[in-house]
């Protein structure tokens, strides 16, 4: 078997093999999967990290791949397939072969996430851009993997003719661990959120009880605002030719905040 790997800019060699039509929409297209009028078959994805497009024809016994994504060209130089079938098989499995552990990683990530929500008194610094940037990634995981099952699938499917019997297993093996791949950043996507509404429950809390302090403060500083505007208007009052008005009046003010401070503190307000 012929295996052969270009670059990105040596593209029109596809051209003769895939036809005007779908050779000029590969621009518009995040994945393929067709089997050609020669006999040939072409496939597109992307590739997981770097989202570049790979495009694999298969002859009869030839793999071109056309990529700018080293992984995908070191993977398919390495296979060691005995026909250009087994070899797009083995390449879509290798290419999603330790997801699986990946996957697991960012989980024990958010459950981490969680339990230092969960046990601190007040969110971190950093927390709500971390949940940011696993939601991206994420969520760029998602569309790979979605892309990813649906041209298993159709390989699995053999929607046009393209696989003989015995690929068929392999082949639907391949789809099914697709869809559980899916199904796993479904998953994750929604603990993310789950621990995002937590985050954004403990900032509420947080602002809550800073506009309780502030509550509490206005309360007992009310009552003092209303003494300072009793004794603040133009009339004669008896307070004023008494010796121990002053006193009396600063008595007065501190007894309400002691009064009100005792009352906030046995109703639990701050």
């Amino acid at each position: 078997m012929d295996v052969r790997v270009l670059k990105e800019r040596e593209i029109s060699v596809l051209r003769p093999h895939l036809g005007d039509e779908l050779f000029s929409s590969l621009g518009r297209r995040r994945h393929a999967c067709a089997a050609l009028p020669d006999g040939g078959l072409f496939v597109m994805v992307r590739a997981p990290e770097t989202g570049k497009p790979v495009h694999i024809f298969l002859g009869d016994a030839l793999l071109l791949m056309v990529t700018d994504d080293q992984r995908s060209g070191h993977l398919v130089r390495e296979l060691k397939s005995a026909t250009p079938l087994e070899a797009l098989h083995d390449f879509l499995e290798a290419l999603t072969g330790d997801d699986a552990e990946k996957l697991e990683r960012i989980e024990d990530t958010v459950t981490e996430l969680e339990d230092e929500l969960l046990t601190s008194k007040r969110p971190g610094k950093g927390i709500g851009s971390r949940i940011v940037a696993l939601r991206r990634k994420l969520l760029s995981m998602k569309r790979h993997y979605e892309q990813f099952a649906l041209v298993a699938g159709e390989l699995a499917d053999d929607l046009a003719g393209a696989l003989p019997p015995e690929q068929f297993r392999r082949f639907q093996a391949l789809r099914r661990h697709a869809e559980w791949l899916l199904a796993f950043v479904l998953h994750l996507r929604d603990y993310v959120t789950q621990v995002r509404e937590a985050y954004q429950a403990q900032i509420d809390i947080e602002q809550n009880q800073i506009m309780k302090i502030f509550t509490v403060l206005t309360a007992v500083f009310l009552p003092l605002s209303l003494i300072v505007g009793w004794y603040g208007m133009n009339f004669e009052m008896p307070e004023y030719r008494w010796e121990l008005g002053y006193a009396f009046v600063i008595l007065l003010s501190a007894a309400v905040c002691v009064f009100c401070i005792w009352f906030f503190r046995r109703k639990r307000w701050f």
